[in-house]
């Protein structure tokens, strides 16, 4: 564990050796240490610095709170030679992200730092990360994501438990209740960044519930799917995949009335109605509780090895491409051809499944 860690996804907070930091004396000391930590990778002179946080001072004022807040920021965090979290010059002053501990007492250290530290000793390496920013970690992730090559986001092994990690950072939005008076180029930044986090975690928690979906595990889909309806109440997408997924789930008047949530929230919040899709989700849903009940039986055992045909199916009427013939099966016996089309119907939740054909004349799914 990094023995500075600051946590600015959410409210500010800082830890050093594991305690709350709470020696900050302003805002603009929080705001200062925010804004270094994450433009760490050049040095800011201390101009820039002074038009971002006191842009309306005298030149001679403005300095001097600006060699106050450093003082205060290194005094708060105990920054030192040995730690030296920041590179601060007469001009310039940069955040050091890429700090470590390569000076330490072996002693105090060596039930901390485990077998790792044991090999490193003699060599006196740098061993300890001195800072952690959540910020950072969480871009880490979604990096680790745009560069891996995949078909589809939402089956891609490599990448769910990234999206996971990073959800797991997001505790809220961007420096959350921190406001900086007289500082519109801070305020700018920060919003600008704000906004793009946001942006970053509702895709990622959409791909976490189609991923959740697709595993037929609607607990943590629906799980992620109200996480985007928390940051943003209006997203009718994540609306959408409530809907299916209550539905699915034989949650049907649940299901309607997430519909209804979704109207209003558009209506009070956007002065607009749902999209003409999530009309056509709704009358589907509430059609197909108005359908005959079907009499197959319940299966001892569940369809294996067939969820990427199973949902190629489903979701070519969710994306609105419809068959232009039935859908028909076929294959060898012991392959799932009768189990198929049963399973399909249990998992569709909608009346256009109702009827399902076994044809030698039309679209097959070889099986």
């Amino acid at each position: 564990m990094a023995r500075l860690c600051m946590y600015v996804l959410g409210p500010f907070h800082v830890t050093l050796d594991g305690e709350p930091v709470t020696g900050f004396e302003s805002a603009k000391v929080r705001a200062l240490l925010s804004f270094l930590a994450l433009e760490s990778d050049r040095p800011h002179t201390r101009d820039a610095l002074i038009g971002l946080l006191w842009p309306d001072q005298p030149e001679r004022a403005a300095r001097r709170n600006l060699s106050q807040a450093l003082f205060n920021l290194r005094q708060a965090i105990c920054d030192d030679e040995t730690a030296c979290f920041f590179h601060i010059s007469r001009e310039t002053v940069q955040f050091n992200l890429e700090s470590r501990i390569c000076h330490f007492d072996e002693r105090s250290l060596r039930g901390e730092i485990s077998d790792v530290a044991e090999r490193d000793f003699s060599q006196h390496k740098p061993l300890l990360e001195m800072t952690w920013v959540d910020a950072r970690a969480f871009a880490e992730h979604l990096a680790a994501v745009q560069a891996h090559s995949h078909s589809c986001l939402a089956t891609c092994t490599h990448c769910i438990p990234h999206l996971e990690h990073a959800i797991d950072l997001y505790r809220g939005e961007f420096l959350a209740g921190l406001f900086v008076n007289d500082s519109a180029a801070f305020s700018e930044w920060a919003t600008l960044l704000r906004e793009r986090l946001h942006r970053q975690a509702l895709d990622a928690l959409y791909h976490l519930t189609e991923h959740h979906a697709r595993r037929r595990d609607n607990v943590r889909a629906l799980h992620y799917a109200r996480r985007q309806v928390e940051l943003e109440p209006w997203r009718e997408e994540a609306h959408q995949q409530m809907m299916r997924l209550l539905a699915r789930s034989g949650q049907r008047s649940a299901a309607l009335a997430q519909y209804d949530k979704c109207r209003r929230v558009l209506a009070q919040e956007l002065g607009v109605e749902p999209a003409q899709k999530t009309k056509t989700l709704y009358e589907r849903i509430r059609s197909a509780g108005e359908a005959r009940p079907h009499n197959l039986p319940s299966p001892l055992t569940p369809l294996i090895g067939r969820a990427g045909e199973l949902e190629q199916i489903a979701d070519s009427d969710r994306s609105g491409r419809h068959w232009q013939n039935s859908p028909g099966f076929a294959g060898r016996t012991g392959t799932g051809r009768r189990f198929f089309p049963r399973s399909l119907f249990r998992i569709a939740g909608a009346p256009e499944f109702n009827r399902i054909y076994r044809l030698h004349h039309c679209q097959r799914h070889r099986l």
